[in-house]
């Protein structure tokens, strides 16, 4: 599925709104994990797989009772597809590991900084 904005012939194909949605959903949740529950990179990247792939699901399942809706460039027929899910856990994915990447060329604060 694409959306087209009515006139400017902006397409965007829906997978790729998909992985930037949960791209920044997997970005909150590695950072409520990492920093605020002081979890290992490797616990809070699973966490946040788990939790984002549990809320994808959910999002997808809930997308077979919405039906048909007619609101702006995202009107048309919401159904779950597999194809969406996919999408949505390798956003998380792929944010948890750009999450990981990043931070391990991050300086350590000493106690003088902080």
């Amino acid at each position: 599925m694409t959306f087209q904005d009515s006139g400017s012939g902006f397409v965007i194909n829906d997978k790729v709104l998909h992985f930037t949605e949960y791209a920044l959903l997997g970005y909150l949740l590695m950072r409520y994990f990492f920093i605020n529950k002081e979890k290992e990179p490797g616990s809070a990247a699973f966490l946040s797989l788990a939790a984002g792939s549990l809320y994808a699901a959910s999002d997808e399942i809930h997308q077979g009772f919405v039906g048909y809706f007619s609101s702006g460039i995202f009107g048309g027929v919401r159904n779950p597809d597999a194809l969406d899910f996919i999408a949505d856990i390798t956003g998380v994915a792929a944010a948890a590991v750009l999450y990981i990447i990043i931070n391990r060329f991050k300086i350590p604060k000493t106690k003088m900084q902080e």
